[in-house]
């Protein structure tokens, strides 16, 4: 896995579990034992969820063409912020909790129109990678993390150049505001 994966990866953690990775275990276990384990927890995760789910009374069979990564994706409320008359202001909608679909509600409220697309997400920290033996690595999170996003080029038309352009401000506080770290710097780049 590159960094870059990892770090796209690692903004879609729960916060509870990036937390918990920063205080590692004071004994090491054997591989097999931690895996089992793991594989235990996924097992626990899944059930659990499953029945929350049918409790709410949402369950219903994934669609025939759905993926195992569009089925445990979560949902949640997120603050959408869009622009009205020069103004910033927010909704609260119910999306899934990834950079796409919060990005296309952002466009939806702020009236831009499709050409203007979510090219590349990444998050980066100064966190640090380490190796445990021959086939187990680790990562050490770190205390800052940049939000870097790449958007087509066409997001420049719906700008209005001016140095307190309301359009940017909402799409930072969109894209940062909804998951489960506090990012010390948002880079939006054109492309």
């Amino acid at each position: 896995m590159t960094k870059e994966k990892f770090y796209t990866l690692l903004g879609e953690l729960d916060g509870e579990l990036i937390c918990s990775a920063a205080h590692p275990p004071a004994k090491r276990r054997s591989a097999v034992l931690l895996r089992w384990a793991s594989a235990a927890a996924c097992v626990c995760l899944i059930a659990a969820g499953a029945g929350l789910w049918h409790a709410a009374g949402r369950a219903k069979p994934p669609a025939e063409n759905s993926s195992a990564a569009e089925i445990a994706v979560e949902s949640g409320e997120v603050t959408i912020y869009y622009t009205a008359d020069g103004q910033l202001l927010s909704r609260t909608e119910y999306l899934p909790l990834t950079p796409q679909a919060v990005f296309s509600c952002w466009r939806e409220a702020n009236g831009i129109g499709e050409e203007v697309r979510l090219l590349h997400t990444e998050i980066r920290s100064n966190g640090t990678e380490y190796t445990a033996g021959e086939s187990a690595a680790g990562y050490q999170t770190g205390d800052t993390f940049i939000y870097c996003i790449t958007v087509s080029k066409e997001l420049a038309q719906y700008c209005t150049g001016a140095e307190n352009d309301p359009l940017p401000e909402s799409l930072k506080r969109t894209m940062t505001g909804y998951g489960y770290i506090n990012y010390s710097e948002f880079i939006l780049n054109l492309e």
